[in-house]
């Protein structure tokens, strides 16, 4: 389910667009209307209807966007928030099996001796190069 502040820029939008459409139907000569503006520069024929339409539509739209990205930082900090205190309390767990003593380490395995009396040990090189030439 949507939340409400997800729904009141769609909502806005729509009511803009239908007060528009409501008055351009019922007054369509004023929507018509071409107005000569003189701008300093240049002397600008328009619909200033058209005009501010659009210029709401652009303000509508820049409203939601500002307050989606909003949403979508605060969603972010709140994740962020939540994955520090889930680390968090991993690590006081840890603790308190440490403090209790049942985190203990593995015992190791004990090194069994490895009788080398009967194996022949050549400890010298060049010994075995001696005996290969003698061979």
């Amino acid at each position: 389910m949507k939340n409400s502040k997800q729904i009141i820029p769609g909502t806005v939008f729509l009511l803009y667009l239908a007060i528009y459409i409501y008055a351009a139907v019922f007054n369509w000569e004023i929507f018509t209307t071409v107005l000569n503006i003189e701008l300093g520069f240049a002397k600008v024929a328009m619909l200033p209807f058209l005009v501010f339409f659009i210029l709401g539509l652009i303000t509508i739209m820049a409203l939601w966007f500002l307050g989606y990205k909003r949403d979508l930082n605060h969603h972010i900090r709140f994740l962020e928030k939540a994955a520090k205190v889930t680390e968090l309390q991993k690590d006081v767990e840890i603790e308190k099996l440490k403090v209790k003593g049942t985190f203990q380490k593995p015992e190791a395995l004990p090194i069994e001796k490895v009788d080398t009396a009967d194996q022949k040990v050549k400890p010298d090189l060049t010994e075995v190069s001696s005996e290969k030439n003698n061979l």
